[in-house]
């Protein structure tokens, strides 16, 4: 082609001006992501595990060493899989949301979900989501619907840092497990006092953040002279080690992402149409399954925005009014004007809300403690070092990208020390919280959490 002035003017242009990509929001995103109608294709669908009724810590300790998950999936692409997967889940019909008068930690009622739909004789399973859950999100529903297909009530409690929780006016900056996990022995108190048969024989189980705050509501129970209200088991999917340093770790998402990322939309709907189609028995023969590092930049973009960033950004919006720490500044009077505090919270990190909003809670400076100095008191193996009396299954992912390798280490300990009532395993893969994606896994924390409620005398040391 002959070049001339006028298209080397046009052809540079071209260029220089690539297509922007429409990143969707929250909401959009987690629609994209919800089954549609003809999404429902049955080639790859997982046969579910037969249900097992345990009748010993040792039984328990050897179903969860049978668990696994494939080799070789990058972290990033287990993680978004089994995330989009756990939105095909159905949300079983029946369940309630009770708002509880919690004057020490809320200015509003408080809201958690109950499904009570197996009447007063079935065991109880606590389910607490990962940072900023709600009551309905993806992973919540996914294990509600297990338990409920095995025969278990079950409560969900909200994410102290998520809109629900914020919604209702907290009194304390959210991100303290410890304070939080006296919250729920509170809740657990109140709910039992007002339908004693069906919280008689309670399990609880978590992800994520959920996992790390489980493990210390477990320990505050044991630590509490009053009667237990854990009297089941506890199941551990993907916990922080250390929440100071799970959070500096997910900071550091952004800047894997720089550039060579695919569109998120279309990415979205080829990881909803593929994990459908194959399920997690046949997932490696799907296209996405072969992306890893270097092709799997859309998948950390994903797991930061839609996991945490987002969610941070509106929570620390919140909080900075909520508190009048003003520490942001105010929205602009002429709309006109560049939104410097859009900006700021746009670059928002965990560090940052760290030192200067949640530092200067009153319950932690009372205590003359730093945000990391409690985030090691109460890590997750702190948590499980001073619980003696309870039945503990925990499951993690050595390439879990929330961790750090200290943070591994401390899981790999956990796994190596024999514990009468405790076993941790550490899989090679799995990425954070991806292990869901596993029927055998979703299968086998139903079975170990009903049977340690449906008969704890089986388990006693």
């Amino acid at each position: 082609m002959l070049v001339t002035k006028t298209n080397r003017s046009l052809i540079h242009k071209k260029q220089a001006t690539p297509p922007a990509e429409i990143v969707p929001t929250q909401q959009e995103w987690e629609e994209m992501t919800r089954p549609q109608p003809h999404d429902r294709v049955r080639i790859g669908e997982d046969t579910p595990p037969e249900q097992r009724d345990f009748h010993s810590m040792s039984e328990a300790r050897l179903a969860l060493g049978e668990v696994s998950y494939h080799e070789g999936i990058d972290p990033f692409v287990a993680t978004v899989a089994g995330g989009i997967y756990a939105r095909k889940a159905d949300s079983p019909k029946g369940a309630d949301d009770i708002r509880l008068n919690l004057p020490k930690y809320y200015k509003k009622d408080f809201e958690v979900e109950v499904g009570l739909q197996h009447g007063p004789d079935a065991p109880m399973l606590v389910i607490l989501p990962g940072i900023f859950g709600s009551r309905d999100g993806g992973f919540n529903t996914l294990v509600k619907k297990s338990a409920h297909e095995r025969g278990m009530n079950y409560m969900v409690i909200p994410n102290a840092l998520g809109d629900d929780a914020l919604d209702d006016a907290p009194l304390f900056h959210p991100g303290n497990p410890r304070l939080e996990a006296e919250m729920v022995l509170d809740i657990l108190r109140e709910l039992k006092a007002q339908k004693p048969d069906f919280f008689d024989r309670v399990s609880i189980s978590g992800y994520s953040y959920g996992a790390l705050l489980a493990a210390n509501v477990v320990r505050a129970d044991e630590e509490s002279p009053d009667e237990r209200l854990v009297n089941g088991g506890m199941f551990a999917i993907s916990p922080p080690e250390n929440l100071y340093d799970s959070m500096r770790e997910l900071d550091g998402l952004r800047e894997q992402y720089a550039q060579g990322a695919d569109s998120i939309i279309s990415t979205t709907l080829k990881y909803r149409r593929e994990t459908r189609k194959y399920g997690y028995d046949r997932f490696p023969e799907s296209e996405v399954a072969q992306r890893g590092e270097g092709t799997n930049i859309t998948e950390i973009k994903m797991s930061d925005l839609y996991g945490s960033r987002n969610d941070m950004k509106d929570m620390v919006d919140r909080i900075d009014e909520m508190f009048e720490h003003d520490l942001l500044p105010p929205v602009p009077w002429e709309p006109w004007k560049e939104n410097e505090r859009k900006k700021i919270l746009e670059n928002m990190t965990y560090v940052q809300y760290s030192g200067d909003w949640f530092a200067k809670d009153r319950w932690l400076q009372e205590r003359h403690l730093t945000p990391q100095q409690m985030a090691t008191d109460y890590s997750f193996s702190q948590a499980i070092k001073n619980i003696r009396d309870t039945p503990i299954l925990s499951l993690s992912s050595a390439d879990d990208y929330i961790v750090n390798d200290r943070n591994v280490e401390a899981f790999r300990q956990l796994e190596a020390e024999e514990e009468p009532l405790e076993e941790m395993k550490v899989l090679d893969t799995g990425g954070h919280v991806g292990v869901l994606f596993n029927p055998r896994v979703r299968g086998l924390l139903v079975d170990f959490t009903y049977s340690t409620a449906a008969h704890p005398e089986k388990f006693e040391q």
